[in-house]
């Protein structure tokens, strides 16, 4: 005899009474596995959330059913708390390899002593730029006299030019230099001389007179251009020099007056 299976439809019976409303939860606390949750002195309704599955284990008096996920949405970030207190602070570490920033320059410290002078450097080399010149120096000892002739000085004044035959050179006063042609006259012995303590009268040019009074020998002076005429001392020697002032002077009584 075969025997076979053969469909029945829906044996599935009708729903049964409403139960008994079950404990309420009470949260226990967290473990990390479900092996970690206790086996002993829980009771109905103890609960556990296993962190190794995110599910909450609930005992119902004989084992532990699990009601599956519990963890809700990810909440929004809460307000950032006070700061904490300075903790205490730790042991020193060994010290770095990486230089820090520069800190900021710190105020300038007291100048130090003057150390001791260093060693002398080796000369540098010349200078090619002249150093300002120095203040003069005191005057030295005069030397000894020098045994090498010096240079010839520039020629002196000579001979004024102008002139005719038989003219003279006459000073004109005692300015240096101030001379001027002049006639001759007398020569060949036989010029004459007048003696006496006053001028002779209507005299010539070139004519001699002896100051018996003053003790000068005078000769009287025509001036090229004409003109009255003077008398000229010839023999100073031993006499003060006329006054330098630009105007011609004779001797009057042993003195120079402006002529």
């Amino acid at each position: 005899m075969t025997e076979i299976w053969a469909p029945e439809g829906n044996i599935k019976g009708p729903p049964g009474a409403t139960g008994s409303p079950g404990a309420a939860l009470a949260p226990k606390g967290t473990v990390a596995t479900t092996g970690a949750l206790p086996t002993t002195g829980n009771q109905p309704g103890d609960a556990y959330n296993v962190n190794s599955d995110g599910h909450t284990y609930a005992w119902n008096g004989t084992v532990w059913v699990d009601m599956g996920y519990t963890r809700g949405q990810t909440g929004p970030a809460g307000a950032t708390g006070p700061t904490g207190p300075v903790g205490p602070t730790g042991a020193t570490g060994p010290p770095s390899t990486v230089p820090g920033p520069p800190g900021s320059t710190g105020p300038t410290g007291a100048t130090g002593p003057t150390g001791p002078a260093g060693p002398t450097g080796p000369a540098g080399a010349a200078s090619t730029v002249p150093g300002p010149q120095g203040p003069p120096g005191a005057t030295g000892a005069t030397g000894a006299a020098s045994t090498v002739p010096g240079p010839t000085g520039p020629a002196g004044p000579g001979v004024p030019v102008g002139g005719t035959t038989n003219q003279v050179l006459a000073k004109i006063n005692a300015v240096d230099y101030n001379t001027q042609w002049v006639n001759q006259t007398g020569g060949g012995g036989s010029a004459s001389i007048t003696v006496s303590d006053s001028a002779p009268s209507s005299p010539s040019n070139g004519a001699l007179w002896w100051d018996s009074d003053a003790g000068l020998l005078l000769m009287f002076f025509v001036d090229a251009g004409g003109g009255a005429g003077q008398w000229v001392v010839t023999t100073p020697i031993g006499l003060a020099d006329a006054p330098s002032d630009g105007n011609k002077y004779v001797r009057q009584n042993g003195a120079w007056v402006i002529a």
